[in-house]
């Protein structure tokens, strides 16, 4: 269980302009069947018209993540394309705006059991997007949109969307995770989640700030894991008191004041990724909602090498 002091729902809130440090190619519109190229991350969140879909999220799902056949990929119309296009887009103007009653009728269960664990969260980040690739037809009928977006201000997110046809109507079914690989110099650090042991970092959870930081989860257990980490503050901020591995992990407290800058969703014997983009320097808490264990995360400041 977790717990947040004071309010429950906080807006993410911009630290500054972010620092033009990377070397993004800037592309609008579509992008090539691969979106591995980004735009600048100084873009706002997407806004729009929020519009009821056809969907249901209510539906019965099991929470694991779905048994499709993604096999046997043939490109998709270019009107199929463009529909889905659309559809995404629908699904990121409602979660922009906070719109949850219109969200789930844009999604399955299947969709908010593997990405949100069972139900949407009152605390979203916001999306920015930053392309799309062209559409391909999988075995099982379903349909995959190539994605790349960032989540809030810093999460950058490589993804699939899966969409249903319901009715004529492009319902998002599931999010298939890619390793994120943003243009930059990177690091990355390693944590482990399981069912019967804290999350933690076991070789550390400290690392000199750099254009991309690469938080790589690998959930050793059975169960769903979602977890979440939180921006506290400067080098200076206060950090909560955290239990060792394998001990009985607390409920975990994030401040009020803590901005919530990257989510992963890990299934049983998963690995994936938070892949943040200019990072601030600062104290972090990463927060396992499986147990409320949490784990210490500190980011200092770049290292100078004089020649």
């Amino acid at each position: 269980m977790v717990q947040r002091s004071g309010q429950q729902f906080v807006v993410p809130v911009m630290f500054g302009l972010l620092a033009l440090v990377l070397a993004f190619s800037v592309f609008a519109g579509r992008l090539g069947a691969q979106v591995d190229t980004i735009a600048s991350p100084v873009a706002s969140p997407q806004t729009g018209e929020c519009v009821t879909g056809a969907g249901d999220a209510s539906a019965p799902a099991d929470g694991t993540p779905v048994a499709g056949d993604l096999t046997g990929a043939t490109p998709a119309a270019t009107d199929v394309t463009d529909a889905l296009i659309a559809a995404a887009d629908n699904v990121i103007n409602c979660y922009n705006a906070g719109d949850v009653d219109s969200l789930v009728t844009l999604v399955t269960g299947n969709l908010v059991a593997d990405k949100f664990g069972g139900t949407v969260p009152e605390e979203l980040l916001t999306y920015t997007l930053l392309g799309y690739g062209e559409a391909s037809v999988y075995g099982d009928g379903r349909i995959g949109l190539p994605i790349n977006y960032l989540a809030g201000d810093y999460q950058y997110v490589a993804s699939t969307w899966v969409f249903v046809d319901m009715d004529g109507e492009y319902v998002l079914d599931e999010e298939i995770l890619q390793t994120a690989q943003p243009e930059g110099d990177s690091v990355v650090k390693g944590f482990a989640v399981a069912d019967d042991a804290a999350v933690s970092f076991p070789q550390g959870g400290t690392t000199a700030q750099l254009p991309v930081i690469s938080l790589l989860g690998t959930n050793a257990g059975e169960a769903q894991h979602i977890v979440n980490l939180y921006y506290l503050g400067g080098l200076d901020t206060p950090t909560p008191e955290v239990a060792g591995v394998g001990t009985p992990a607390p409920v975990a407290t994030v401040p009020e004041d803590a901005t919530l800058v990257g989510t992963v969703s890990l299934a049983g014997g998963e690995i994936s990724d938070i892949a943040l983009v200019n990072a601030p320097v600062g104290n972090y808490v990463l927060v396992d909602t499986y147990d409320g264990s949490l784990a210490n995360f500190t980011v200092t400041e770049p290292i100078v090498v004089e020649i």
